[in-house]
C-alpha cells in the first residue's frame, strides 16, 4: 500500500494548505507534514481506497479493467 501514499495528492494538499497559511505556518508543521504522519497516510488510503471501488463499479459496466479490489482478491 506504499504506492498509495505517492498516488494520492493528500500530502500536496497538506503542504499547500499549510503554504496558503502564510506567516502563520511554522517550520515545525512543514516538517510534521514532510514526515508524513499517520492521519495523512490514512486519508491517502481511504481517498485511494474509494476512487477504486468507483473505477471497479465503472469497469464492471464497461468492462475496461481490472481494479485494485480485483488485484487484492486474487
Amino acid at each position: 500500500m506504499q504506492i498509495v501514499l505517492v498516488s494520492s495528492d493528500v500530502p500536496t494538499f497538506t503542504i499547500i494548505s499549510f503554504v496558503g497559511m502564510g506567516m502563520i505556518a511554522t517550520k515545525e508543521a512543514f516538517d510534521w507534514a514532510v514526515n508524513g504522519p499517520k492521519i495523512v497516510r490514512a486519508c491517502s488510503k481511504i481517498i485511494r481506497l474509494m476512487d477504486d471501488m468507483d473505477s471497479h463499479k465503472e469497469s464492471k459496466m464497461l468492462l475496461i479493467h481490472i481494479s485494485t479490489n480485483d488485484a487484492i482478491k486474487y
